[in-house]
């Protein structure tokens, strides 16, 4: 049995003009009132149902375990979301100004809607079937405990790949210039007999002490 561990959150750049959601019973932001400087909001696990409201100021935000179906309401010059644990089940309507989205541990059967732009996509513990859809330029791709059977799709792109615990039978359309890759768990591919050998492999230890540590460029694992 696989254990799925959701991670709070933490950008670096999240941290200035942040503000946090007071708790209360209001399931939409058009019920509250917000300060003119706000650029990060913060409203985790707030029971909220809708984004509509949110002010126009915001380019971060940070709505982990809420009640959210889609990205309605989202400011459309918002860089970084952090939406995990919520009732999405698309990516369609996602701003395109989005580089940098956490999206695991939803619903979502298909990343069709992906913004052109994105670098970052954590999409983990979803349906996605097929990597169909993904951008061109996205450079990390987090897509653990998915429907995966193949990696076909994925951008050539991609540096660092995590799709351990999916249904893959071998890593064809694996990137070539991947850096970081982290493939265990799934039943097709034997760990260390099917792995190239210019492919750095990544045990879970180590990757959730990578995504942690957000230092790729300095950590090699062998």
């Amino acid at each position: 049995m696989n254990t799925y561990h959701t991670v709070v959150c933490v950008c670096a750049h999240c941290v200035m003009n942040m503000y946090t959601l007071p708790h209360g019973t209001a399931t939409s932001l058009t019920e509250y009132e917000f300060p003119s400087w706000i650029e990060t909001l913060y409203c985790s696990f707030r029971g909220l149902t809708s984004l509509v409201g949110c002010p126009s100021t915001v380019r971060n935000i940070i709505c982990q375990g809420n009640k959210l179906t889609s990205f309605e309401g989202c400011p459309s010059g918002v860089t970084y979301i952090c939406m995990p644990d919520n009732k999405l089940t698309s990516l369609v309507g996602c701003p395109e100004s989005v580089t940098h989205l956490n999206c695991s541990n939803n619903m979502i059967t298909s990343l069709v809607g992906c913004p052109a732009g994105m670098l970052l996509l954590n999409c983990g513990n979803n349906k996605i079937a097929t990597l169909g859809g993904l951008p061109s330029g996205i450079t990390e791709l987090t897509c653990y405990s998915n429907e995966l059977t193949t990696l076909v799709g994925c951008p050539d792109t991609v540096t660092a790949l995590f799709c351990h615990s999916n249904r893959l039978t071998s890593l064809e359309g694996c990137p070539p210039n991947i850096e970081y890759l982290n493939f265990d768990h799934n039943e097709g591919i034997p760990m260390l007999e099917s792995c190239p050998p210019q492919y750095p492999t990544l045990t879970q230890n180590q990757w959730e002490a990578v995504q942690k540590e957000r230092k790729y460029s300095h950590l090699h694992i062998y």
